[in-house]
C-alpha cells in the first residue's frame, strides 16, 4: 500500500491519504486500537529481542513480533497498541507483510507535516468502492475521474487491449 497513516490525527482520529491514479483522496475514521494477544514466542529482528502477538484487526487475521526494548507503542500501517515497536507484522494468507528493515537515531527534531489538506475527503466506504471500481476497469476509471487524460495501453506487439479486473485484495475487509 502506497497510502500515508496518520495515527491520532486529528486527536481521536486516524487519518489515511491515498493516491489513486490521479484522485487524492483523505479518509478520517475513528481511531480503533487493535485487541492483540501476547504470546510466549521470541525472536530476534534487526537485533532487538522480539515477542509475537496476535490480533484479528479489518477484516484479517495478524501476527506481529514487536520489541520492549523500543517501549513505543507503535507498529506498520494501524497496527499498534503493544508493549514496543511491532517491527514485523504480517496477515496469516501472506498476502500483507510488514517488515522494518533499519533504525536510525535521529539527529534532532524532525516534525510529521501533515500534507492532505488540499485531497478530497472521503468515507472509508466510498473509498473501498472507488478501489473496487478502479480494480474492475483502471482505464475506464481513469476516463471518469480524469476526463482530460488520454490512456492508452498495448500488449507487447503494440496493440492496444484494455486491462480489467485487477486483483482486488484490500488490506481492510468487511467483517463478516
Amino acid at each position: 500500500t502506497n497510502a500515508q497513516v496518520y495515527k491520532n490525527y486529528p486527536a481521536g482520529k486516524t487519518t489515511t491519504l491515498d493516491a489513486l491514479a490521479a484522485s487524492r483522496f483523505r479518509c478520517e475514521e475513528k481511531e480503533e486500537r487493535p485487541e492483540w494477544t501476547l504470546l510466549p514466542d521470541t525472536t530476534t529482528i534487526l537485533s532487538y529481542p522480539c515477542r509475537k502477538a496476535t490480533c484479528h484487526f479489518k477484516g484479517r487475521h495478524y501476527e506481529a513480533w514487536y520489541t520492549p526494548e523500543i517501549p513505543k507503542s507503535e507498529g506498520p500501517w494501524k497496527l499498534y497498541g503493544l508493549p514496543g515497536l511491532i517491527l514485523k507484522a504480517q496477515d496469516s494468507q501472506g498476502h500483507y507483510t510488514f517488515i522494518c528493515t533499519g533504525i536510525e537515531l535521529s539527529r534532532g527534531k524532525n516534525p510529521i507535516l501533515f500534507g492532505g489538506n488540499d485531497f478530497e475527503p472521503i468515507s472509508r466506504k466510498n473509498l473501498q468502492k472507488a478501489y473496487e471500481r478502479y480494480a474492475a476497469d483502471p482505464i475506464g476509471y481513469i476516463a471518469l475521474t480524469s476526463p482530460q487524460v488520454k490512456v492508452t495501453v498495448t500488449d507487447d506487439n503494440g496493440k492496444p487491449y484494455q486491462p480489467k479486473n485487477m486483483p482486488y485484495n484490500p488490506i481492510e475487509r468487511e467483517e463478516r
